[in-house]
C-alpha cells in the first residue's frame, strides 16, 4: 500500500506523467462517445489543444528561441499555400499543419524542463502500466470480439484497446515492445511477462506494420550480442531470417483471410497494394499526376497548397507533399536535432533505423498527434539507460 501510495503522490508531482495518461485516457474516451454514437464530443482534440497551448506558454517563458524554428514552418506554409488555394481549403490545411506541429511543440517543452531525468522512473512506470493495461484489452477485445476494443470498423480484423488511432497503434507497439525487448535481453530485467503480453497483443492489433517492426527485434540482438562474429551463429541466423519471412507471408495471409476486405483486395490487384493498403495506386494515380499537372516551383520548395487528402500516406513524400523540399528537410532538421538527445550506440542505431523504415513504408507518423507521447518516452528511457 505505502508503494502505491508513494508512486500516486510522484505521478501527481510528474507532469511527463500527467500528459501521458491524460492523451491516453481522453482518446480512450472519445473511442468509448464513437461507439455510444456521440462522436461530436471532440473531447480528445480539447485536449490536444490545450496542451499545445501549454507548451507554447511553457517554452516562450523558459526559452523562448525554441519558438522560432515553429514560426519558419508556419512561413514555409504560407508560401507554399497563398494563391494555390481557395480560403476553405486553407483553413483546412491548417489542421493537418496544426498536427505537424503538435510533434515538435512536445519536444521543444520536454527539452525545456529543468532536470527532467527525475521524472523519469514514474514517466516509465506509467507507461508500463498503460501498455500493459491496454494489451489485456486488446487480448479480451479478440478472444470475445468486442467492438469497442477494434482497430478498424467494418469487417477488418484487428484489436487496438483504447487507442483510438489505427495509423498511430503501430509505432505505440513498435516503442512498446523495444523497449521491453531491451529491458529483458539486455538489461536483464524481470519483465518477460510483460514482455510476453504486449507481444501477443500487437499479433493481434491487425496492422501490417507491426509484422514488419517484430522484425527488428532479432536484429537488435544480433547486433547488440555481436553475434556475427560467431561463425557458429550463421546458420542459426540465416535459418531465423528465413523463418522470419516465412512467419511474416503467414502472418500476413492469417490477417488477410480474417479481413473480408483486404483478403478481397490481396486477390484483385497484388501483394503490394494489399500490403500498402491502396497507398502505391493511390500514390501512382492520384499524388504524382496531381503533383506533375499543378505544381510550380514554389510548390516544389514549399510544399502543394492542394487537397491533403489526396496525399499518398507514405509518411516522407506526404511530408513532402505538405511542405516542399525545404519545408521537409527544416522540420526533419529540427525533428532529429530535438529528438536525438541521448548517445549513439547500437540500440538506439536500430530502433532509428527501424522507425524510419516503417515511417517510410507506413504513413501519419509525423501527424498522429498521439504518438508525440510514446516517442518522449523512448527518447526518455535512451538518455536514461545510455
Amino acid at each position: 500500500m505505502k508503494r502505491i501510495n508513494y508512486y500516486i503522490k510522484e505521478f501527481i508531482k510528474n507532469p511527463l506523467s500527467i500528459i501521458l495518461f491524460s492523451l491516453f485516457f481522453f482518446e480512450g474516451l472519445y473511442k468509448c462517445f464513437i461507439q455510444l454514437g456521440i462522436a461530436n464530443i471532440k473531447i480528445s482534440a480539447l485536449l490536444k489543444i490545450g496542451l499545445q497551448l501549454f507548451f507554447i506558454y511553457r517554452i516562450l517563458k523558459t526559452k523562448p528561441k525554441k519558438i522560432i524554428p515553429i514560426i519558419v514552418i508556419i512561413l514555409i506554409f504560407i508560401i507554399g499555400q497563398i494563391n494555390f488555394l481557395t480560403n476553405e481549403g486553407f483553413i483546412l490545411n491548417l489542421i493537418f499543419l496544426d498536427k505537424y506541429l503538435f510533434l515538435l511543440l512536445m519536444l521543444f517543452y520536454v527539452n525545456t524542463i529543468q532536470n527532467r531525468e527525475k521524472y523519469y522512473v514514474n514517466f516509465f512506470k506509467t507507461f508500463e502500466l498503460i501498455i500493459i493495461f491496454n494489451s489485456i484489452l486488446i487480448i479480451l477485445g479478440f478472444s470475445f470480439d468486442l467492438p469497442i476494443f477494434k482497430t478498424y470498423t467494418g469487417n477488418r480484423a484487428g484489436f487496438s484497446g483504447l487507442i483510438l488511432r489505427s495509423g498511430a497503434v503501430s509505432y505505440i507497439y513498435w516503442i512498446a515492445i523495444y523497449y521491453f525487448s531491451h529491458q529483458v535481453f539486455i538489461l536483464k530485467n524481470k519483465k518477460i511477462i510483460s514482455l510476453i503480453v504486449v507481444f501477443v497483443a500487437a499479433l493481434f492489433l491487425g496492422t501490417k506494420s507491426i509484422i514488419l517492426a517484430l522484425g527488428f527485434i532479432p536484429i537488435l540482438l544480433f547486433f547488440n550480442f555481436k553475434l556475427y562474429r560467431k561463425k557458429r551463429y550463421l546458420g542459426i541466423i540465416m535459418g531465423l531470417l528465413v523463418a522470419a519471412l516465412l512467419l511474416f507471408k503467414i502472418s500476413f495471409n492469417f490477417f488477410a483471410k480474417l479481413s473480408g476486405s483486404l483478403d478481397k483486395v490481396y486477390e484483385n490487384h497484388d501483394f503490394a497494394t494489399a500490403f500498402f493498403s491502396y497507398r502505391n495506386l493511390r500514390l501512382a494515380e492520384d499524388t504524382l499526376p496531381l503533383i506533375k499537372e499543378n505544381w510550380t516551383i514554389i510548390n516544389y520548395l514549399f510544399g502543394g497548397g492542394f487537397d491533403m487528402h489526396m496525399r499518398s500516406q507514405f509518411g516522407i513524400f506526404d511530408m513532402f507533399f505538405f511542405l516542399g523540399i525545404v519545408g521537409t528537410i527544416y522540420y526533419l532538421y529540427i525533428f532529429l536535432k530535438e529528438f536525438i538527445t541521448f548517445r549513439s550506440n547500437t540500440t538506439t542505431t536500430v530502433f532509428l533505423i527501424g522507425t524510419f523504415i516503417l515511417m517510410f513504408l507506413g504513413g501519419n507518423f509525423f501527424y498522429e498527434t498521439i504518438i508525440a507521447i510514446y516517442l518522449i518516452i523512448i527518447k526518455a528511457y535512451f538518455e536514461e539507460f545510455n
